[in-house]
Formats: C-alpha cells, sequence, structure tokens
C-alpha cells in the first residue's frame, strides 16, 4: 500500500485534472509526450516509473525492513530511553576453576534524541570499594569515559587503550561497557537468521575507536541485542556476549543475565540483574564528572520508590 500511494503522489504532479484520473485512458490515448505538461506524466519518466513498478509488485518487500543503522536506532528507543537503577552481580570463573565475584550499581539517564549516560559504583570487593565509572554517549558524537578513584580522590577521563581495561577480575572491560550501545560508527545490516531460538537481525558494525568490528543478534520482535561478537585485529571473534535470562518488566521484556565468554582464555564472566527500577525521576546531578566525589548516598539522593 505504501509503495501504491507513492506511486500515486509521484504520478499525480502534472496530472490533466479533466481527463487523466483514469490511468487507461491515459495509456490509451499516449498521453505521455514532454511537451505536454498537463499529461499524466511525461515521457522522460516513463522507464523510472516502469522501473518502480518492477521493484515495488514484482520484488517483494518487507513490512519490517530497515537498514542497519535503523536497526541499531530502534534497538536503542526500545531499550535505553528510560531511567533505570539496577544492582548487578558479576561472577566469573577461570579456565582454572578459579572464581570471583564483582558487585555493581548502575545508574542510567537515557532520553530519544540518542543519549545515554550510565553511571556505574563499585560495592565490592573492599578493594574496588567507592570507584566510580562513568560513561556518557550521544549518537554522532565520541563517547566519554571518565574513573574515580577515591584513594586520589580524583577523576580522570579515560581514552584509548585505557578503555581496555578489565572490570577487576571480569572479563567485561570498559569498551565492552561502551560497546553496549553500537552507534558511533557504521552498520550494515548482514541478513536475517535465528539464534538460540529468536528471529534476529544480524548486523555488522564498525566502531570509533573501540573493538574493531561486532557482529550483533538483534531479535526482530524485541529489539533486544541476545548475542553480541567482538572481532580484533585478525577478524577472529575474541570474545562473545551472549542473554541468557530475560524479565517482563513494565510491558516489555528485559535482559536479566549476560555472559560473556573469552575465547583465548576460555574464562567466562556472567552478569545477573538482582534488582532493577525503571521509569525513575532521575536528575542531572549523578552524571556531571565534578560530582563523581560526592557520596553514594548524595548521587542517590531522588525517589527510588518505582
Amino acid at each position: 500500500m505504501h509503495g501504491l500511494c507513492t506511486l500515486w503522489q509521484w504520478a499525480c504532479i502534472n496530472q490533466n485534472k479533466k481527463r487523466t484520473t483514469d490511468f487507461r485512458y491515459a495509456w490509451k490515448h499516449k498521453k505521455f509526450s514532454a511537451s505536454k505538461e498537463q499529461s499524466f506524466f511525461n515521457f522522460g519518466r516513463l522507464k523510472e516509473i516502469v522501473l518502480f513498478l518492477f521493484i515495488t509488485f514484482l520484488v517483494p518487500l518487507s513490512a519490517d525492513s530497515f537498514t542497519g543503522s535503523e536497526i541499531i536506532q530502534k534497538t536503542f528507543q526500545a531499550n535505553f530511553v528510560e531511567n533505570f537503577l539496577a544492582e548487578i552481580k558479576l561472577d566469573t570463573e577461570k579456565a582454572s576453576g578459579e572464581t570471583s565475584t564483582m558487585r555493581l550499581v548502575l545508574l542510567g539517564k537515557g532520553n530519544p534524541r540518542n543519549a545515554l549516560s550510565l553511571l556505574v559504583v563499585f560495592k565490592n570487593p573492599p578493594s574496588a570499594k567507592g570507584m566510580k565509572l562513568l560513561v556518557k554517549s550521544k549518537r554522532n558524537e565520541p563517547t566519554q569515559v571518565y574513573v574515580y578513584m577515591p584513594a586520589m580522590g580524583k577523576y580522570f577521563l579515560l581514552t584509548g587503550e585505557d578503555r581496555n581495561m578489565r572490570l577487576g577480575d571480569s572479563e567485561l572491560n570498559l569498551n565492552d561497557l561502551v560497546s553496549a550501545i553500537p552507534w558511533d560508527g557504521t552498520h550494515q545490516l548482514l541478513r536475517e537468521d535465528t539464534f538460540s531460538g529468536y528471529s534476529c537481525y544480524v548486523i555488522e558494525s564498525h566502531l570509533f575507536g573501540k573493538p574493531k568490528k561486532l557482529l550483533t543478534w538483534i531479535d526482530k520482535n524485541t529489539f533486544l541485542p541476545v548475542n553480541t561478537q567482538y572481532y580484533g585485529s585478525s577478524n577472529v571473534a575474541v570474545k562473545t556476549l551472549t542473554a541468557t535470562k530475560f524479565i517482563k518488566a513494565f510491558g516489555k521484556y528485559r535482559i536479566a543475565a549476560l555472559r560473556m565468554t573469552n575465547h583465548q582464555s576460555m574464562n567466562t564472566t556472567t552478569m545477573t540483574v538482582l534488582s532493577g527500577k525503571w521509569h525513575l525521576d532521575i536528575p542531572a546531578t549523578p552524571f556531571d564528572p565534578e560530582n563523581l566525589s560526592l557520596p553514594i548516598s548524595d548521587l542517590m539522593n531522588f525517589d527510588r520508590k518505582k
């Protein structure tokens, strides 16, 4: 129907109001002369019209066909525009059998204009308690990452290789957090595929200053990223982040657990959402780098009852 409406608007630009509302009349009386501006459409456009008809009616078009960038845009709009507060647990198991656990608090503030600020506060282990990370991401602009070190009482802007620092003993690094919203780069829809029973779009992303390449499987129904492969300079997947559990809250499905697998060390880190609240009225205070030195109680000074 959309194709028909577009064709109709195009073809009727120079219509003859008296006689050309009937397409068969125009065809029968050859109203395609380029010299007659009042004809149904001029002859110069005939080839374009025929090609347009061929594409519209003979080539199947899906109602939900999008470009890679449009799918990334929809992923953001479906999952990152809400203000939220969550407590996260990171359980890491090394190939040697050694295990470790971290607890984090995530505070996020998004808006429909494609901007997201994310504050990460470390609760334990004791060696990391009080450390804070601030990620400020905006479409088509470089993502900024700040780290606050309580022992020094200062914050620093991280750039380049600094973002490869891991979160404690986990297999997650700062680039992984930043790449959770892979929009500051180029995105191509490679194909449609099925992953763990989910019908997905497969998007190839090339990001600025982050992993060389990402392949993301995005569920076509919820626009949740259910699987992401991180590629190194040798174009080989070095890590994979997979959604392993979903919950339904506030009328939509949300990711409740993720597993990061390092294909080189064979270590894994499972990130589990212990608790979460959405649609909160969060002020801008926690997302100003100058405020990172404030106590957590001050940064969380807003209504958290929702």
